[in-house]
């Protein structure tokens, strides 16, 4: 049965193709934040879970593996994570599954390159601030 069945109107097989090919061409998308896009994570999980899956050779099957390639990428640990996903910060987050399930039963192999955690600049006020914020 598909998800669309039991689920509200919303992203459709057609429509998720056209999101991944659009990420893919490099399109600009409003849902993309800096270390990801809950609208491609979305389509993807939808063109796993819902649709035919793409027979090798094709371009849907290309279009598809680096979709499921980027959201694996994007949930991907970094140096220093501990395991955890560097955007949900737990050890094993949601949207990822779907799409590594799918690389491993295609065979892929695709493992993200490591990436090294943003640096946070964080100002620490000084005595005389801290004074001045608190009123003491």
């Amino acid at each position: 049965m598909s998800r669309g069945d039991d689920t509200p109107p919303g992203l459709t097989l057609s429509s998720a193709r056209k999101v991944v090919a659009a990420h893919r061409n490099g399109a600009n998308c409003w849902h993309c934040e800096p270390r990801r896009c809950w609208l491609l994570e979305s389509a993807v999980r939808l063109w796993i879970l819902d649709g035919p899956l793409p027979v090798a050779g094709t371009v849907d099957r290309e279009l598809l593996t680096v979709g499921a390639q980027r959201v694996v990428g994007s949930h991907w640990p970094g140096p220093g994570d501990v395991g955890e996903c560097p955007v949900c910060w737990v050890v094993d987050c949601e949207p990822p599954r779907e799409a590594y399930a799918y690389l491993a039963a295609i065979r892929d192999g695709y493992v993200p390159a490591p990436k090294e955690r943003p640096v946070v600049d964080v100002l620490t006020p000084t005595a005389e601030e801290l004074r001045e914020i608190t009123g003491m």
